[in-house]
């Protein structure tokens, strides 16, 4: 009955983006690619695609794989204008400088166009243009301020905005049950890449949902916490605002979920011993548990946090679990014995949470 839009593959990745660069959003579009510029290799009159605001740029990626996809710094961009037809939709960008990337899904350099004024006229498909002009148009003006700390500055509140306008989809709790201990605007940080978003602390898991699903794999990270190994203070941007976060991987939570199962709980003992110190009870059936739902996609999260409170309240709030890093007592129960037995705050912080600074997060 209604029409399907046909699935592109998936070339852009936050990769793509300029250090410092923000995601902010994306919208279903047709493009009237200039023919100053070459790649519209079919020389389609409007080709299909997703075009892609971001706090530096804009970039336009065809649904067609061997048109490259091209990115509009602000910083050249001349006009940004409601207008150009063929809809009220539409809107024109007329810009001095264009960067074409990854046609045919190939990673080779990247090809730049200076000095040649384009004009490039987008039609949005399913939106209204005011969920795209205001934005795009005050990012214009701040990429266009002379001062470069002013600019920095305007551009970070601008990401801080966007993130307080979202909340975490508590539809996405993998138990109805859990309690929300904590939600705080966070970014998570790893090699080249910043991706805003909500960090979740409930008695059972630590979430992170990001702004917008980019990669398309999975829209919530969650990790349970009695599989969290450690967790440790970091500087980032040479500021205390970064905390780590370290997971115990799927093949020894499957290796502790088979002991249990199998009756041998030797290699568990002093699990409740070391559980119980910081007042809860995780006792051997809850083990096997461990190995059903999703677990995090890496040994780490580096997470960023807008000043030192927040992350200081991050760290409190996973402390305060009963349930933390009960799976490492269980492996280790000498070390788990020496930790809760002493009944001493600073020495469950230094188990628990490394604060010797560690390393710059970017």
């Amino acid at each position: 009955m209604f029409g399907k839009r046909k699935a592109s593959a998936k070339r852009f990745s936050l990769l793509l983006l300029e250090e410092e660069e923000d995601y902010v959003q994306d919208w279903v579009v047709r493009c009237r690619w200039p023919r100053t510029v070459s790649g519209n290799w079919q020389a389609v009159t409007e080709l299909p695609g997703r075009i892609r605001l971001c706090t530096r740029s804009l970039f336009f990626e065809p649904d067609d794989v061997r048109v490259p996809i091209a990115r509009l710094p602000f910083a050249d961009v001349q006009a940004l204008e409601q207008g150009g037809a063929p809809s009220p939709s539409s809107f024109s960008c007329v810009s001095t400088s264009v960067t074409k990337m990854r046609a045919n899904m190939e990673e080779v350099p990247y090809a730049f166009v200076k000095g040649k004024s384009s004009v490039w006229v987008f039609t949005l498909m399913y939106a209204p243009l005011h969920s795209f002009m205001p934005s795009a148009q005050q990012l214009l003006a701040i990429n266009h301020v002379p001062n470069r700390l002013q600019r920095g500055r305007e551009l970070e509140a601008f990401v801080h905005a966007h993130e307080d306008a979202s909340s975490f989809d508590t539809s996405r709790l993998l138990d109805f049950s859990e309690r929300v201990l904590l939600e705080v605007p966070a970014a998570q940080l790893s090699p080249l890449v910043r991706e805003h978003g909500h960090l979740v602390v409930t008695d059972a898991r630590i979430y992170f949902q990001p702004l917008h699903n980019v990669s398309g794999d999975t829209p919530v990270r969650s990790h349970p916490l009695v599989a969290v190994a450690a967790v440790a203070r970091r500087r980032s941007s040479l500021r205390q605002i970064g905390l780590e976060v370290f997971f115990v991987g799927p093949d020894l939570i499957q290796d502790s979920a088979a002991a249990v199962a199998s009756g041998d709980t030797a290699m568990h003992a002093g699990s409740i011993r070391g559980s119980a110190g910081r007042g809860g009870q995780v006792g051997f059936a809850a083990m096997p548990a461990l190995s059903v739902g999703p677990l995090w996609d890496a040994p780490s999260a580096f997470f960023a946090f807008r000043s030192e409170c927040e992350r200081e309240a991050a760290a409190a709030a996973l402390l305060a679990c009963p349930k933390l890093g009960s799976l490492m007592a269980a492996s280790m129960p000498a070390a788990a014995s020496n930790l809760h037995d002493s009944g001493s705050d600073s020495v469950r912080l230094e188990g628990r949470l490394s604060s010797g600074g560690g390393g710059d997060g970017g």
